[in-house]
């Protein structure tokens, strides 16, 4: 039986590859049913696969659509990035690279922009991809 979690880490969307949160109890639930009625697709989380503009790629995570934000899973950590919080990216960029000092050998890291693909693997989810970029976000939102 799925038990929830306040927090949820790699390994749980290995066993669950969907995830969602109920902002009522602020708990994660593995979701393998679409009948339980989902509200909306903000509300949940996928296993993905991320592709850094320089090419590094990390197992992370989904949130809804990613238009809005992911997380990335590398040595051991999750590094979550957000369209509305550009001083923050550039914190955990800079902090997966002194986590992982193999990030800056050979082929420097340059996350953004970030291709990703869902890896749900299950119906009757359908997979999906796209960019997250949120120094194309902050760059539209600026005058001049």
């Amino acid at each position: 039986m799925a038990v929830p979690k306040s927090d949820f880490s790699i390994d749980d969307f290995i066993a669950f590859p969907v995830w969602r949160e109920d902002p009522e109890s602020e708990l994660y639930w593995p979701l393998d049913d679409l009948s339980i009625g989902i509200d909306g697709v903000e509300d949940l989380y996928f296993r993905g696969v991320m592709e850094a503009s320089s090419g590094h790629r990390f197992d992370g995570i989904i949130s809804g659509l990613g238009d809005v934000a992911i997380t990335i899973h590398n040595a051991g950590s999750l590094y979550t990035f957000n369209v509305n919080f550009i001083d923050w990216n550039e914190a955990m960029v800079d902090k997966m690279v002194r986590d992982d000092p193999r990030l800056s050998d050979g082929i420097p890291l340059k996350l953004f922009p970030v291709q990703f693909w869902s890896k749900i693997e299950m119906e009757p989810f359908l997979e999906f991809q796209g960019v997250f970029d949120p120094t194309a976000q902050s760059r539209a939102g600026t005058n001049g």
